[in-house]
């Protein structure tokens, strides 16, 4: 698998990707929803791609929360189970990588490794500036901030992934710097499956 390199050669599609088991962190996904719903009238062509294991259920959950919210169903994409090869294509060719933090003690005192894993993808990551995230990312430099727990500033600054693809562009390179520098490139890349089979 080959996380190294500029995503500027691919085709970038109109797609927020996320990552995650659904049920485990279903509080993150309904947010997510709720930020697509308010962004939704505007750029109808955008779609969640969720990556991910489903489980029994899973599909009814994400409609009972599109009606919630009143997001249509194809707005949303369960992958379910992907291989590595597609899981890695759909982050590299994203208009931006979605990983929602909360203001709580399990966020502050942590550098999600999930962060870490997309920042080699070369591809903006949207977060919060909380705990040790604030310490290796900048916003507008090496990632994008949006305010925690505010889905109204999370679809904004999902409008700006879409509106200025060539700063996000640069955004996702000053990001993949910032894990070269900071990361064990080949302790990401060797640990990659084991951290995605938490989850596909």
């Amino acid at each position: 698998m080959d996380w190294k390199g500029k995503a500027g050669h691919a085709t970038i599609e109109r797609n927020f990707v996320w990552c995650g088991m659904i049920e485990s962190y279903i509080k993150d996904v309904e947010f997510m929803i709720r930020s697509m719903a308010l962004m939704h009238p505007d750029y109808p062509s955008y779609r969640l791609v969720i990556c991910g294991k489903t489980r029994h259920g899973t599909e009814q959950r994400i409609k009972d929360l599109c009606l919630k919210y009143k997001l249509p169903r194809e707005a949303i994409v369960l992958t379910g189970y992907i291989s590595d090869e597609q899981l890695i294509t759909y982050c590299k060719t994203a208009t931006a990588l979605l990983v929602p933090l909360w203001d709580d003690q399990r966020s502050m005192d942590r550098f999600p490794t999930k962060i870490a894993s997309f920042l080699f993808s070369a591809r903006p990551v949207i977060t919060c500036p909380i705990g040790e995230v604030a310490k290796y990312l900048a916003h507008l430099d090496s990632a994008v901030f949006y305010a925690p727990a505010d889905p109204q500033d999370l679809r904004e600054k999902m409008e700006y992934a879409i509106l200025n693809q060539q700063q996000t562009a640069n955004i996702g390179q000053k990001g993949f710097e910032v894990a070269a520098e900071n990361f064990d490139y080949r302790s990401y890349s060797g640990i990659l499956s084991e951290f995605f089979s938490q989850f596909i």
